[in-house]
C-alpha cells in the first residue's frame, strides 16, 4: 500500500499541479522523501482525542497538521494556507485508495464542517507500523538526539510549540540555560523495553483480559476502536526496540510544559507504555530505591487499604504505603511469578506499572538471595535496577501557583505543608461543587424535580439516537432540530435540569472525576468555553 500511495501521489503532482500552483514545492522533492510524515501525520491525526466523547476527526485539522509537517520535513518556511492545501492534496490518495474517506458532517456547535472517516484502519494501522524508525521524530531514535543549541532544532522543529517569533527570538542557552539544559538532560536519556512485560501484554491483549478492560468494557465503538488501535501502537513500536536501546526529542508547549515528540510509546504516556519501559542506565537501588518501589506498587494498585476510613493504597501516607506493601509480598511475588494464572493484578488502577513494579520486586529478591550478603541477605541493597517509579505530582499547576502566592488555604490540597494524609485538591473541590448542588436542589419541590427529569429522560433519549446516525443524515439533522424545539419549551426550568443531573451522580470516585479535568486545567490555559 505504501508504493501505491507514493504512485498515486507522484502521478497526481504530473497531473494536476500546474507551474503557478501554490504547492508546486512538492514536485521538487521525490515522494518518498516525505511520505512516512505524511503517513504518521494521518495515523496520529485520525485517533480520537484524550477525554473528548464524540471523536469527531476535522478535515481542516488533518490536512493542515500534514501540510505543516511536510513543509517541515522538506525545511520550507511556515505558510498555513499553503500546509493546507499542501495536505488536503495528498490526504486525496488515502481517499482514492480507500483508507478513509471524507464527508460533510456536523461538527462544532452544529455547524456543517468535513470531517473525515476512516474506512480501513487495519491497512493506515500497518502503514504506520511499517514507518522506517530513522525518518521520523514520531518514533523513537536509536541514537541520541543532537542537544538543543538555538530556538530551532536540526530537525526542523522548533523549541517552543508557538507562532510568536519574539519567544523564539531570545532563547537562547546563553541567557536560558535551563530551558536547553532540562531537554538536552532529558534527551541523552536511554530507554529500553520490559520484555516480561511486554511477553504479558501480547498474551492479555490476545485472550482480552481484564488487564484491557478499558477497551472490552468501551460502550462507544468508536471509542473502542481508538483504545485499541493505541495499544497496539505501543505494542508494535515496543516490538521495533525489543533488543535495542533508543531516545526521544523533547520540546516546550506553548505553556512551557516538557513533552517528548514520540508518539504513544514514552514515559509520559499510558499505563502501558510506562509499564513497558525501562531506562538503559542502572543504580544500586538501594534502601531509599526500595522504600520508592515499595510506594510505587502501593500507588499503582490504588485499591483498599484495609483502613476503617475507607482510604486508597494511593491516598495514605507514604510510610504506610511501603508497610502496605510489605505486608502484601508474597500476593505481590505471586503476580509477579504466575501472571497468567495469578490475576489479581489486573484489579490494579495502573495495572501494567503495578506488574512491572512486582516483577523487579521478584528479581530483587531473587538477587538478595543468591549474591546478597551471606549473614544477612535481604539487608543487601546493592542489585542494579533499571525500573524508573514515577512519582507524580499533586496538581502541578495550582501547586506552583500556591507556592508563588504562599497561599496557606490552598497548600493543604497541593500538598505543600506536612500533614498525616495527602491533600486531594480535585476531592476538595468536588466536595463543594455538590455541596452547592445540593443546596439548591433541596429547594426545589418534587414537580419541579419531576420535569427536570422528563426534559432530562428525553434529552439523553435524543443525544442517543444523534449519536447513533451518521454525520449529514436528514434523521440526525431532524433529531437536532427536535433538541432545540425541547430545550425552548423548557427554557422556563433555566438550570434546574443542570442540578437535577448532576445530583444523579453519588459515587465520591466519579464526583471527583468530574471536575479534574477543569481544576487541572484551569492554570494553565483552561477557558471557560473550554471548560465547559
Amino acid at each position: 500500500m505504501r508504493a501505491r500511495l507514493i504512485e498515486s501521489i507522484a502521478q497526481r503532482l504530473k497531473e494536476e499541479i500546474a507551474p503557478q500552483n501554490p504547492i508546486k514545492f512538492l514536485k521538487k522533492f521525490e515522494v518518498d522523501e516525505y511520505i512516512d510524515d505524511v503517513i504518521s501525520t494521518v495515523y496520529l491525526y485520525t485517533r480520537a482525542k484524550k477525554g473528548s466523547s464524540h471523536n469527531t476527526i476535522y478535515f481542516v485539522e488533518v490536512a493542515s497538521a500534514i501540510g505543516h509537517s511536510v513543509r517541515n520535513k522538506l525545511k520550507q518556511k511556515r505558510n498555513s494556507s499553503v500546509a493546507v492545501k499542501a495536505g488536503s492534496f495528498l490526504l486525496y490518495s488515502f481517499e482514492i485508495l480507500q483508507i478513509l474517506q471524507v464527508v460533510l458532517g456536523q461538527g462544532k456547535n452544529h455547524h456543517a464542517s468535513y470531517i473525515v472517516q476512516m474506512l480501513d484502519d487495519d491497512c493506515l494501522h500497518d502503514l504506520w507500523n511499517n514507518i522506517d524508525t530513522a525518518t521520523n521524530e514520531k518514533l523513537p531514535s536509536l541514537k541520541p538526539y543532537a542537544p538543543w543549541n538555538s530556538s530551532k532544532h536540526e530537525t526542523g522543529i522548533s523549541i517552543v510549540k508557538t507562532k510568536n517569533k519574539d519567544v523564539l527570538s531570545i532563547l537562547h542557552p546563553d541567557t536560558h540555560p535551563l530551558i536547553f539544559n532540562s531537554l538536552n538532560k532529558s534527551q541523552a536519556v536511554g530507554w529500553r523495553i520490559n520484555e516480561d512485560i511486554f511477553n504479558i501484554h501480547l498474551w492479555a491483549l490476545r485472550n482480552k483480559t481484564k488487564a484491557f478492560s478499558e477497551i472490552w468494557d468501551s460502550q462507544n465503538p468508536e471509542a473502542k476502536t481508538t483504545k485499541l488501535r493505541e495499544a497496539k501502537a505501543i505494542g508494535s513500536i515496543a516490538q521495533r526496540f525489543l533488543k535495542s536501546k533508543f531516545y526521544h526529542l523533547y520540546y516546550y508547549d506553548f505553556r512551557g510544559r516538557k513533552y517528548t515528540s514520540t508518539a504513544y510509546l514514552h514515559e509520559q504516556g499510558s499505563d502501558l507504555a510506562r509499564g513497558l519501559l525501562l531506562r538503559d542506565d542502572c543504580k544500586p537501588i538501594g534502601p531509599e530505591g526500595f522504600f520508592c518501589l515499595m510506594v510505587s506498587i502501593a500507588s499503582n494498585w490504588a485499591g483498599d487499604a484495609g483502613r476503617e476510613d475507607g482510604a486508597k493504597t494511593d491516598k495514605i501516607p507514604l510510610k504506610e504505603r511501603y508497610l502496605w506493601a510489605m505486608d502484601n509480598e508474597e500476593i505481590l511475588l505471586s503476580y509477579a511469578e504466575s501472571p497468567k494464572i495469578h490475576q489479581g493484578w489486573m484489579d490494579a488502577d495502573k495495572p501494567w506499572q503495578f506488574l512491572a513494579a512486582c516483577m523487579e520486586l521478584k528479581k530483587l529478591r531473587e538477587w538478595q538471595f543468591k549474591k546478597g550478603d551471606p549473614m544477612n541477605p535481604f539487608e543487601d541493597y546493592s542489585y542494579k535496577s533499571h525500573l524508573e517509579a514515577y512519582i507524580d505530582g499533586s496538581n502541578n499547576g495550582s501547586q506552583h501557583l500556591t507556592a508563588l502566592t504562599r497561599d496557606e488555604v490552598t497548600a493543604p490540597h497541593v500538598n505543600l505543608v506536612p500533614q498525616s494524609l495527602p491533600g486531594d485538591l480535585y476531592k476538595y473541590i468536588a466536595d463543594h461543587v455538590w455541596e452547592r448542588l445540593n443546596e439548591t436542589y433541596s429547594k426545589l419541590s418534587a414537580t419541579e424535580i419531576q420535569e427536570c427529569n422528563l426534559f432530562i429522560d428525553k434529552l439523553v433519549d435524543l443525544k442517543t439516537k444523534i449519536h447513533n446516525e451518521p454525520s449529514g443524515s436528514e434523521l440526525r439533522q431532524a433529531l437536532v432540530d427536535e433538541i432545540k424545539i425541547l430545550k425552548e419549551q423548557s427554557s422556563h426550568l433555566g438550570d434546574k435540569p443542570s442540578v437535577v443531573f448532576w445530583m444523579k451522580i453519588v459515587d465520591a470516585k466519579h464526583k471527583r472525576k468530574v471536575v479534574k479535568r477543569n481544576v487541572m486545567t484551569l492554570p494553565y490555559g483552561g477557558t471557560a468555553y473550554g471548560l465547559g
